[in-house]
């Protein structure tokens, strides 16, 4: 037991690191369900490098099987909805913002991914997230800064 709270400890000192970090890129995002009219907001604290491959393991022969071929970066989102508390997850950077190409992530609640894109070349950002959990085939959208 005393292992696991050391393993606890570390993690919650790398998010901290990774939060206040001057030179990390984040994100706010506030936006409405399409569905529900819900305001969901997002915090996205972009990863610093991307030199990381998306992988399945294969518990029976412990071997990897890469699902991307283009490199990836772990980053972190926290989520509000409605009233409840913030919960924060992984944030898998599949694709890059530039000039012409729009940020795409995910993140697993439970065993669901859910899908981020933010138009990060638009002056007003907006972002479109798809959260089949929230209400099935759900769309949330809204702007980020």
């Amino acid at each position: 037991m005393r292992q696991n709270r050391v393993r606890l400890s570390v993690a919650v000192l790398l998010l901290f690191t990774l939060e206040t970090n001057a030179s990390a890129q984040v994100f706010r995002c506030v936006g409405h369900s399409a569905r529900s009219g819900t305001e969901i907001t997002l915090d996205i604290v972009m990863p610093q490098n991307f030199d990381s491959y998306l992988e399945i393991l294969d518990r029976q022969t412990e071997g990897l099987k890469s699902v991307s071929h283009n490199m990836v970066g772990e980053g972190i989102i926290e989520v509000k909805k409605l009233s409840s508390k913030p919960e924060r997850f992984s944030f898998v950077v599949t694709r890059r913002p530039s000039a012409e190409n729009l940020l795409y992530g995910f993140y697993i609640d439970g065993d669901i991914p859910v899908v981020v894109n933010i138009d990060t070349w638009k002056k007003e950002k907006p972002f479109f997230l798809y959260d089949p959990l929230f209400y099935p085939g759900s769309v949330v959208s809204g702007t980020c800064k």
